[in-house]
């Protein structure tokens, strides 16, 4: 990370911070860093803490309802 401008992580909140890469030793490791953190439910809240992937996120909005076949169950978008 020494010679990285950017820093994307989808962990859950903490979990970083956990294997040992908090917000200080980042900016000990590089001043410059800039550290962007993508999760499913956000920092704060009550989902904060849970895990999540492309399914959940599609379940969770919602999306899954608007997709498939008319008599059909709700299914996932997937992509090519």
């Amino acid at each position: 990370m020494e010679k990285a401008d950017v820093l994307v992580e989808n962990y859950r909140p903490g979990v970083l911070a956990k294997i040992g890469f908090t917000p200080e030793r980042l900016e000990a490791i590089n001043p410059l860093l800039i550290h962007a953190a993508v999760n499913g439910y956000g920092s704060t809240g009550p989902y904060a803490d849970r895990p999540s992937f492309d399914f959940i996120a599609q379940a969770m909005s919602g999306f899954m309802s608007v997709n498939g076949l008319p008599a059909g169950d709700p299914c996932g978008q997937h992509h090519p």
